[in-house]
Parts: C-alpha cells; sequence; structure tokens
C-alpha cells in the first residue's frame, strides 16, 4: 500500500488501484507522505501522445511489461507498480519525453480500457474509450502497421547505485562521461573486458 500511496497519481486513481475510498487515501497521504507532489485529476493525455513519438512508444512498452508482470504471476496492481517503477526512471526516457506527460496516468487507463485491471479499479474515475487515443498510438497493435521506432535524441545518464561493487560503479560512472560527449562506448566496454574497472 505504501508504494501505491507514493505513486504521483491522483487520490481518485489511486483509490481506483486499492478500493478505498479517495478521501481516505487523501487521509492516508497527508498523515504518512509529508511532502508530496500527486497529480490533480486528469485523463488521457492524447495530445502529447500524438505530438511525441517516445510518449508513445514508452506506453506500448509498458502495456508489454505489465503482461509480462502478469505472466510471472504478479497481481494486476502489483503489476502496474513495478511497471510505473521500471519504467518512469528509465534514464533515456526521461531525457527524451515531453515534460507535461505522465506515463502512470495514460498506462492506467490504458489498462482499464483493454480490461487488465479488475472492475472496481476503473469504475472510480471517467470511463475510457478507444477515441482517447490517438491512432499513432493504437498502430502499434495493429501487424500491418508502418510504426517505426522513435529517434532518440537524448540519451539520459544511468543512476549508481551504492548497493552495486566498485568496478560496476565504474563501469557506469565510465558511460555516463561517455554519454555527454557522445563518445563511442565500444572503448568503455573494451575497458570493462580488459579489466581496467576492477
Amino acid at each position: 500500500m505504501e508504494k501505491l500511496l507514493q505513486l504521483k497519481l491522483s487520490d481518485k486513481v489511486i483509490a481506483g488501484l486499492s478500493n478505498i475510498p479517495h478521501y481516505q487515501i487523501r487521509y492516508l497521504r497527508e498523515a504518512f507522505i509529508k511532502e508530496g507532489d500527486f497529480l490533480q485529476n486528469s485523463f488521457v493525455q492524447k495530445r502529447a501522445l500524438d505530438r511525441n513519438s517516445m510518449n508513445r512508444f514508452v506506453l506500448f512498452l509498458a502495456d508489454c511489461f505489465f503482461d509480462f508482470q502478469i505472466q510471472l504471476g504478479l497481481k494486476p496492481v502489483h503489476a502496474f507498480i513495478k511497471t510505473v517503477e521500471t519504467l518512469e526512471y528509465a534514464p533515456t526516457y526521461l531525457a527524451n519525453k515531453s515534460d507535461d506527460f505522465h506515463l502512470s496516468v495514460n498506462l492506467y487507463y490504458w489498462l482499464c480500457l483493454q480490461n487488465k485491471l479488475p472492475d472496481y479499479e476503473c469504475r472510480v474515475t471517467r470511463p475510457v474509450e478507444d477515441s482517447h487515443f490517438p491512432d499513432s498510438f493504437l498502430a502499434f497493435y495493429e501487424f500491418n502497421s508502418q510504426t517505426v521506432l522513435p529517434p532518440i535524441r537524448e540519451m539520459g545518464e544511468f543512476p549508481i547505485p551504492h548497493c552495486l561493487d566498485l568496478e560496476h560503479q565504474r563501469v557506469l560512472n565510465a558511460i555516463n562521461n561517455a554519454i555527454p560527449s557522445r563518445a563511442s562506448l565500444r572503448k568503455v566496454l573494451t575497458n570493462y573486458f580488459g579489466g581496467q574497472y576492477k
């Protein structure tokens, strides 16, 4: 429940995911999360999806990743949280998405539309229809579509977890140093396999 409360989603969407009334969600957030940057009630961001190919592609990836989590045995709400946690912090996605786009909101409504979340999770918010999503996003699901991968204009830098051993912290640091200058990562990999970061 704590991870669910910490998501940026509005109180109503969290209420839908938890089957707890939204006023209780607000109370729980005020009690346990002192500083929260939560979204107001928002809906599918059709314009942001239509204008930015990275937004569309990552929403498509999120749907695929959600399905994968379900196949691994996770319950829908846990699969949703895992998907958001994984993709909302992917460095290259963050470097290329539009600033006003909220992956978790759009994923929630897409999964509701696809009936991938239990009924109570979709009742508390506005009903969603295919027409709320742009054709450019829906094209990912058409096998004869000409949809292409989005261009990656900026590489994002990788976070360096403190729990990693020193060798792998050095590797990630070398990759992060190469990214801004667009230097070849081949040298970093060669050095890694040569044992220079041990």
